[in-house]
């Protein structure tokens, strides 16, 4: 191999892809069918989880990260052909409207613009890493938040009843309190009423709801509720340090993993090692699958969302039926011609036209014969 690439950042690729291996592992265990389905991605049919929406958010660091080093190992030779061609045709003029005022700069900015694109290829490689990898910990986080809150929203409304009841309570003995106080007692009592949250309910009280649910026994086999908890809340603080450009105000946290000590402490933001951020956010994964495990009789829906197009998925299924049932043994090349087509107008692929026309051929004739089409590995079948 010709080029030498950084040892690093093949660790940190290396560590992206056994998040998306992990999720592939829960998709493919979890959703069965549809995991199948996913993998043919399909524009009309799509089923997401929190796991496909995991591989999402890493691949845009996988992205980042590999054309960073595809682009270093050929020591970014067509930096200076791309800004060429930038100015040379247009697409950037050193000029701006403000205020419905055309402003043209001097040349000397433009020679400082292109000064300044070099200097970031050349210096600032860590900084802008790091500053993508604090928004995949947001996003990481936040996806999970987003699942586990769909996990709730589904579930009977008595346990969001009892939650709200529970509230009311306290607010109807805290005004009682607060009548019957004298003057010295109203003022704290009144800084309690005020705190209250009202029929807002927050991510910690979904999340303590659900933990409730689960039967701690299955949950357990494999990890511990409160080690969780803990961890939950440490990423929680850490993503909305978001709100503070990446700093952390209020109390301090702290949390042990693998042996190490991470600590978010007040006015500071927090360092950890990238390889090691991976490994703490992918935590997130099993802990959700450990949850889905843990809940009885779990309807499918509170962990997926299907989204389909109808329209296209009729099309397409009678464009297998047609082309399966057909009684013709052979087509003319112009029947064949067609035929594709017809198919590639749905899938928007002709390679994969083929695979689908070889697959139908293979196969006998079924009654489920979309569902076949749309789960089969086209990688094995046509191999």
């Amino acid at each position: 191999m010709s080029n030498k690439f950084d040892r690093i950042n093949k660790d940190k690729i290396g560590s992206l892809l056994e998040l998306k291996d992990k999720c592939y592992y829960h998709e493919e265990d979890k959703l069965n069918f549809y995991f199948y389905v996913n993998n043919n991605n399909w524009n009309f049919f799509y089923c997401h989880s929190f796991f496909s929406l995991v591989r999402d958010i890493t691949d845009l660091s996988l992205f980042f990260i590999i054309n960073e080093e595809i682009s270093n190992s050929i020591e970014r030779k067509p930096f200076h052909d791309l800004m060429e061609d930038l100015i040379l045709n247009g697409h950037y003029t050193n000029e701006i409207v403000s205020n419905g005022n055309k402003i043209k700069f001097k040349k000397s900015k433009l020679v400082h613009t292109l000064s300044e694109l070099q200097d970031l290829f050349k210096w600032k490689y860590n900084e802008i890493l790091n500053s993508q990898l604090f928004d995949f910990s947001n996003s990481m986080f936040s996806a999970f938040e987003h699942w586990i809150s769909k996990i709730f929203d589904n579930f009977s409304d008595t346990h969001k009843l009892n939650l709200i009841s529970s509230r009311k309570n306290k607010y109807i003995k805290l005004i009682n309190d607060y009548n019957n106080s004298n003057e010295d007692k109203k003022e704290k009592l009144l800084t309690k009423i005020m705190k209250l949250p009202g029929e807002y309910i927050s991510f910690p009280d979904k999340l303590n709801t659900i933990l409730k649910l689960v039967n701690k026994q299955n949950y357990e086999q494999t990890r511990n509720i409160n080690y969780d908890k803990k961890l939950i809340n440490f990423l929680r603080a850490s993503r909305n340090t978001i709100h503070n450009s990446g700093y952390h105000f209020g109390k301090n946290h702290s949390f042990e993993f693998n042996g190490k000590k991470y600590e978010l402490l007040s006015g500071s933001p927090m360092f950890i090692n990238h390889i090691d951020k991976f490994l703490l956010y992918g935590e997130l994964i099993d802990i959700y699958r450990n949850i889905l495990d843990s809940l009885d009789d779990i309807d499918f829906k509170y962990y997926t969302n299907i989204e389909k197009d109808e329209n296209k998925i009729n099309i397409f299924n009678r464009l297998i039926n047609d082309y399966k049932l057909n009684s013709k043994t052979e087509y003319t090349y112009e029947e064949i011609d067609l035929i594709e087509n017809n198919f590639n107008k749905i899938v928007l692929d002709k390679n994969r036209t083929k695979e689908i026309l070889k697959f139908l051929d293979r196969i006998e004739i079924k009654e489920e014969l979309l569902l076949d089409v749309l789960s089969a590995n086209f990688n094995i079948e046509n191999s």
